[in-house]
């Protein structure tokens, strides 16, 4: 199984270390900002933890960062009511399980195609029969291997496209 560094938990577990410790400061200084919302950026880490750990890592962001929220929200913007706070930091705990979700889904959509094309393989091999596919709107062909040997060509002797298809159909035919 070929996983780049984005696809493996240990690759996610890291960019998600690494964006937190850059959110961190960064949500201070912009705190500090007179007219400066920061509060949205708030579901960026939230959305990388769910992306790297699913809806308990979605939900589980969003509530770590909550104290940090909630001080912020009463050290720097003793204008804004702590209840705004408190609900910003209630929708973030909604976001990171909503996120959560949906990257588990597409996770195990991802896993069952890989198994179902893995399963399609296994089945075109062991039949010992030669495949051709043709993909109508572009015109692009595929053959197999099998199907090459099967009419005595070599795999690379073979162009798959539509014209070369044609050349080896007999006339009559």
């Amino acid at each position: 199984m070929n996983a780049t560094l984005l696809d493996s938990r240990t690759g996610r577990r890291g960019l998600l270390l690494v964006g937190m410790l850059l959110y961190l400061p960064l949500i201070v200084v912009l705190s500090t900002l007179e007219g400066v919302v920061a509060g949205p950026l708030s579901v960026l880490p939230v959305v990388v933890g769910a992306w790297a750990y699913g809806v308990r890592g979605g939900a589980l962001t969003a509530l770590a960062l909550g104290p940090f929220h909630v001080y912020l929200a009463v050290q720097l913007r003793a204008d804004e009511p702590l209840g705004l706070s408190i609900v910003l930091n209630v929708s973030n705990v909604a976001v990171g399980f909503a996120f959560g979700l949906l990257f588990d889904r597409v996770r195990a959509a991802l896993r069952v195609r890989e198994e179902v094309e893995a399963r399609y393989e296994r089945a075109a091999v062991g039949a010992n029969d030669g495949l051709v596919e043709w993909e109508v709107a572009s015109g692009a062909m595929y053959f197999s291997t099998r199907f090459c040997e099967m009419l005595g060509y070599k795999k690379k002797e073979l162009v798959p496209d539509v014209e070369a298809w044609f050349e080896l159909v007999h006339p009559s035919d």
